[in-house]
């Protein structure tokens, strides 16, 4: 191959490439909606089958995301009493452009100085409120605390899929054959 062949093969893989590309986010985007819907229903893998029956890889369907929403005061006021070594001093937002510095806001100027939970304490809890459903107990007189809201999303449809060796090997077999075509479709003359 000479410099010229190598270039327009090199230019018009590149424009196939985009054109899969675009073509496949589309496709995505289209199923991403069926499959949110499919994960209401329960169902978290699928397996794309070709027309010969031969199953080419898993599809797994994410799970909607969950996010915990904290009540701040409470939150902070439980783990006060329960682990202070959890809660810190902060300097409130802006406070830090006035010269004076942390040790002298602190003694001279508490309006500007803060408690919060530690961050790493903040995703620990996280992490643990999602199966309490936001409560937490309270070390100090064992009362259990709403101290988070956990939302649920709706599923989104997200997914991931995963051809594997011998999905890969099949479904290049399918194209080969004319039984799948390259848009993902089976052939017409396979349907009829």
């Amino acid at each position: 191959m000479n410099l010229a062949e190598h270039t327009l093969k090199v230019a018009v893989l590149r424009v196939r490439e985009d054109q899969a590309k675009a073509e496949h986010a589309a496709a995505r985007a289209q199923a991403e909606k069926a499959y949110a819907t499919a994960r209401l229903a329960g169902i978290s893998q699928l397996k794309p089958r070709l027309p010969d029956g031969t199953e080419a890889g898993t599809l797994s369907i994410h799970t909607g995301e969950t996010v915990v929403f904290f009540d701040e005061a409470e939150l902070l006021r439980v783990t006060e009493e329960s682990t202070p070594e959890h809660v810190e001093d902060y300097v409130e937002r802006g406070a830090l452009a006035d010269k004076r510095v942390l040790d002298l806001l602190r003694e001279h100027l508490p309006e500007f100085v803060g408690r919060r939970v530690t961050a790493e304490r903040r995703a620990e809890l996280a992490e643990a409120l999602v199966s309490t459903r936001g409560i937490l107990l309270n070390l100090k007189d064992g009362e259990k605390v709403k101290v988070a809201t956990v939302d649920t999303h709706e599923p989104t449809g997200k997914f991931a899929y995963t051809p594997g060796k011998p999905g890969t090997a099949a479904i290049l077999a399918a194209l080969a054959a004319g039984t799948v075509t390259e848009h993902g479709e089976i052939a017409p003359e396979v349907t009829a």
